[in-house]
């Protein structure tokens, strides 16, 4: 069996309080100057591989008075503390990476209309994969849309790339739940593009909208099939509705509302988003548990490269016919090398009719009535508590209007009763990622900067010289804003300025 080692002669009390703060399980603890590994150490190898060099290792010799009390409770080894472990668990956490592998996105798509997210999501998919790991799509819904699929795979128009994908491009199989998979593509080239290597397709008149018991048995045969080391979704009404659930079948964790996301060691996948009431930004990882789940909010990242027109309408045309439903129906995997759509392989997947049913039944689906979503909105004039009250909201209108911006504002307003809470910018109200973004009397919180970071001008005027709010904008104007408004809409001369 393996074990955990502490060699004591190299525990200093400094290096000893380091490992006590590193484990994740909180299984180091030390006392009376003695490191010691408590029985929760889950062998997460942190430890091991994060500690400082030397002072715990992993060793394979079977230690002095092994036996049960070794596997669970620890031993001595001569001077030695050790905890042991199974070597067959140990080498199920070695070899998890290599079962789990690449980066997934989940392409949310009802009623014709692909959701943006999906291609940022994409986006930061392929920075964060590298050229090393493949990139997984997943599309779920009623029928094929060839323009949203083209768009997903990366191929635009087609052109000289047209039918390139990654390896295993052809083949299907017979997978979890009785599903069976047709691939279209084939295996020369890659695609390192903006769209993905491989798209996981489930078509079905029984998902044509959303219901979660289908959706979750198509996301959970979809990560049996790919098996990806981890998955991003969109943190949409869909997408954190689903995740949570998909997560929980593989008892894995999800961090929601991620602001920003890294991949160290190549496979490890850290979430960072604010916490506790946004005084810090808290660094999440799933060290022991695959596939890692995570939900993104809308304009946190930047878009991959898209046809404007999608996400719009539906395409009338669809994805060339390969023959799925003989295929599916006999098992025989037949593919056709003439039906490559893009620059990724296309692989058609079909659930067990049994996975498709559900308790919830779709009377109709009505069209909430349109409103002005400031998460679309390329300027915006953003306010605060700086305002002493509402009917001085008036000056900031006026400087909307000459701007041509939509107005929004801080929690506090919302909670004054000052405006929709659809106008709201933060992480509990909309993120935007306009051109341009005017802060009024605004300090400039976690939460409220969290969701406008992503603007391509931050414009800030503030009368407290140390408000956050500058650390992150590109111009600044510190004084009273009722001082500052009345000349900047002066200088405008009642006109739009030029841009």
């Amino acid at each position: 069996m393996e074990y955990l080692k502490i060699h004591h002669e190299n525990i200093t009390a400094d290096i000893a309080h380091s490992l006590v703060g590193l484990c994740p399980f909180s299984s180091i603890s030390y006392q009376g100057g003695t490191l010691s590994i408590d029985p929760g150490c889950r062998m997460c190898g942190v430890c091991v591989n994060d500690g400082p060099p030397g002072a715990i290792t992993l060793e394979n010799d079977a230690p002095d008075g092994g036996g049960e009390d070794a596997l669970n409770m620890g031993a001595k080894h001569g001077e030695h503390e050790v905890l042991g472990v199974h070597r067959e668990h140990w080498e199920h956490r070695e070899n998890r990476d290599h079962e789990w592998r690449g980066i997934a996105v989940f392409a949310e798509y009802q009623r014709g209309r692909l959701h943006p997210v999906t291609m940022e999501l994409i986006a930061k998919a392929r920075e964060l994969a590298g050229s090393g790991a493949p990139v997984y799509g997943v599309f779920i819904g009623g029928a094929e849309d060839a323009q949203v699929l083209d768009a997903l795979l990366g191929s635009g128009s087609g052109g000289e790339d047209s039918g390139k994908g990654m390896g295993g491009g052809e083949g299907s199989g017979e997978g979890i739940s009785g599903s069976r998979g047709i691939c279209v593509g084939n295996s020369k080239g890659g695609n390192r593009g903006r769209g993905v290597d491989m798209l996981y397709t489930y078509c079905d008149p029984a998902l044509e909208v959303f219901r979660i018991e289908p959706y979750a048995n198509a996301f959970a045969d979809f990560i049996e099939h790919a098996r990806p080391s981890a998955v991003l979704v969109g943190a949409t009404h869909i997408g954190r509705s689903l995740a949570p659930r998909v997560a929980a079948r593989f008892r894995t964790g999800i961090t929601a509302d991620c602001t920003a996301l890294e991949m160290r060691n190549g496979t490890e996948l850290v979430q960072i988003r604010p916490a506790f009431g946004g005084n810090v930004m808290a660094q999440i990882v799933t060290p022991s548990h695959r596939p890692q789940f995570c939900t993104v909010r809308y304009k946190v990242f930047a878009a991959a490269a898209q046809d404007p027109d999608i996400g719009v309408t539906a395409a009338s045309t669809k994805v060339p016919d390969v023959g799925v439903a003989d295929a599916v129906a006999s098992g025989t995997g037949a593919t056709n090398a003439d039906a490559t759509v893009s620059a990724g392989v296309l692989r058609r997947m079909a659930l067990a009719p049994e996975k498709l049913n559900s308790g919830i039944e779709i009377l109709n689906v009505e069209d909430k009535p349109s409103y002005i979503d400031i998460s679309e909105a390329k300027r915006v004039v953003a306010v605060g508590r700086g305002f002493k009250k509402k009917e001085d909201l008036a000056l900031a209108e006026e400087l909307a209007r000459l701007f041509g911006a939509q107005i929004a504002c801080t929690r506090p307003l919302i909670e004054n009763g000052w405006f929709d809470p659809r106008r709201q910018i933060g992480l509990s109200g909309r993120t935007t990622g306009a051109e341009l973004i005017i802060t009024i009397g605004i300090s400039g919180s976690v939460q409220f900067m969290a969701g406008m970071r992503g603007c391509k001008c931050i414009i800030a005027i503030n009368e407290d010289p140390g408000a956050p709010i500058f650390g992150i904008a590109h111009y600044a104007a510190v004084g009273d804003l009722y001082d500052i408004l009345p000349i900047l809409i002066a200088s405008c001369g009642g006109h739009q300025p030029a841009m």
